[in-house]
């Protein structure tokens, strides 16, 4: 069963997902109460998502992947809150979407220019490209089994990179999604901190 808010069923989550949908749910009523909207969420995390990449740039890296994770946060966030009280816009998707690719964009593009040695970048660029692959695979099969799909344009064309049952196939994509992209990312930014 999809709860209000969640996008599928708990069992075709990523698990780093369904950690951040517990702290979406603890605090969405008070904010909802406050007249926060999902999109002021997504902007206060493009704010925070600049941040991450101000401190990337200069070289404090716990600060870079703490800001990184609440970004995320944001971004699971705004969504759930979308989601759970009707407030999905097409201007929303949009911005959301703008926010994630330009906060990633910008911290991969830094990320190959801080690892110093050639075999670290190449490895880097490797293990990020194939973890985007499959990150978008498993939210074209979310997107395939989701059951609100009303104005989430930008993502609809990822359905093609789930081929046959997404149910099944969201078995194993599960493992493969935003929360595990970024754990990654967050791996490879703490690693600089050691001059890789």
């Amino acid at each position: 069963m999809v709860l209000p808010g969640d996008k599928i069923n708990n069992e075709y989550q990523n698990p780093i997902d369904i950690g951040l949908l517990y702290f979406c749910r603890a605090v969405d009523q008070p904010l909802h109460a406050m007249g926060v909207t999902p999109n002021m969420i997504t902007l206060f995390g493009l704010i925070i998502g600049i941040m991450s990449i101000y401190f990337l740039i200069h070289k404090h890296y716990l600060i870079a992947v703490l800001l990184l994770w609440f970004t995320y946060f944001t971004d699971c966030l705004d969504g759930y809150m979308a989601r759970k009280y009707n407030q999905t816009s097409k201007l929303g998707d949009y911005l959301d979407h703008f926010r994630d690719q330009f906060v990633i964009l910008c911290i991969v593009i830094l990320m190959t220019l801080h690892i110093k040695e050639f075999k670290y970048r190449l490895l880097f660029v490797f293990v990020i490209t194939i973890s985007a692959i499959l990150m978008l695979s498993q939210l074209g099969c979310q997107e395939k089994l989701a059951e609100y799909n009303d104005h989430n344009e930008c993502l609809g064309f990822l359905k093609k990179l789930c081929p046959g049952n997404a149910e099944e196939n969201i078995k194993l994509t599960r493992w493969c999604g935003c929360g595990t992209f970024y754990l990654i990312l967050s791996i490879f930014i703490v690693a600089l901190r050691y001059q890789i």
